[in-house]
């Protein structure tokens, strides 16, 4: 009996121990470090060279103690401000980053955080956060300080958070939010809603000290008032708020591109897809000599060109000018104090 019931024993741990029940454990071992560019560096932005790359961002290999894809995020915020409010520039599975635009940058700088300062640099930090799992924490890297001055003829907009179930209530977020172009009291602006059926309000001063909600769900806005309702599927949505007359509106966009340079011409939409990693609306596809432009909902009522080729939009600007056939990717950039775009060849 001694022998049987060894014998069973050591079947049992034996069972125990194959490599099917070996489970892969995560260890936070080592964050990325940045090797490029050093910190210290200062950056003078130009309009000019909008669509050129801000900064290539190289890094090194986060290990989180087994083998997993790691993707990795870079993000920035004012010194001292611990990435309390920090925005997201790009998301990579490498190791560099090298999609970063200068009018990017700038439109952040303007827009998230107001700077109005044309002559003195601003300090930011700057990192890389890896991640694998949302169940395991991202291990970030050392920040590393770049001083970055926006172009000198920057206006800077009024803006209102939209905080709401979509983003977790958060009126703190530089990520969602509607601009006053003109500074007048009138707001609107493009926010991606990730969900179905969310609710959100307006809130000023990046807190809850000062918001407006909408009590009847009548599209007059109270202070204070209740959550505004959306009964609608997950899109970008168009918002509108006006604090002079206290009413508010939102509508769903679906934006695609149209014109001689796409394969259906102008008579037809290209529709263009959400990336959530670089917060752009894009579609990869051939074109053709010729022109194109934006629209939602398929409908000339919404409709953006670029009247002065800055990669800047306009409502109702001119077309834009493709020279040459090939296959490009094509970014709207709705999410910014301005308007943006880029259409590169692949």
């Amino acid at each position: 009996m001694k022998y049987i019931f060894s014998s069973i024993l050591f079947a049992l741990l034996f069972v125990a121990c194959t490599d099917d029940d070996v489970k892969p454990t995560a260890s936070l071992n080592t964050a990325p470090s940045i090797t490029s560019p050093a910190t210290g560096g200062s950056y003078v932005l130009k309009e000019d060279q909008a669509g050129e790359t801000f900064a290539v961002f190289s890094f090194t290999e986060a290990d989180f103690g087994y083998q997993s894809a790691i993707s990795y995020k870079l993000e920035f915020d004012r010194v001292g401000n611990n990435f309390a409010n920090a925005l997201p520039l790009s998301t990579v599975n490498g190791l560099e980053i090298n999609d970063v635009t200068v009018g990017k940058v700038n439109g952040l700088l303007i827009g998230a955080f107001g700077i109005v300062d044309t002559i003195n640099a601003t300090p930011f930090e700057f990192r890389v956060c890896a991640s694998v799992s949302a169940e395991i924490p991202s291990l970030c890297s050392t920040p590393i300080t770049l001083d970055v001055l926006p172009f000198p003829d920057v206006v800077v907009y009024d803006s209102l958070s939209i905080p709401g179930s979509y983003q977790g209530w958060d009126p703190s977020s530089r990520e969602t939010v509607i601009f006053s172009r003109k500074n007048d009291g009138i707001y609107n602006g493009y926010i991606y809603m990730n969900a179905d059926d969310t609710k959100y309000k307006f809130a000023q001063g990046w807190s809850w000290d000062v918001n407006w909600g909408d009590d009847g769900n009548d599209g007059t806005l109270d202070p204070g008032g209740a959550d505004i309702p959306i009964d609608q599927l997950a899109g970008m949505y168009y918002i509108e708020c006006d604090l002079n007359q206290l009413s508010r509106l939102h509508r769903k966009t679906d934006w695609g591109v149209l014109g001689s340079a796409t394969p259906t011409g102008d008579g037809s939409d290209t529709d263009l897809a959400w990336d959530a990693d670089r917060g752009v609306l894009t579609i990869t596809m051939d074109l053709t000599p010729g022109e194109l432009r934006f629209r939602a909902n398929d409908d000339d009522a919404m409709n953006l060109g670029d009247t002065f080729a800055n990669g800047k939009l306009e409502v109702d600007g001119d077309p834009i000018v493709i020279g040459e056939a090939g296959n490009y990717t094509i970014d709207l950039d709705l999410m910014v104090g301005d308007y943006t775009y880029k259409i590169e060849k692949n």
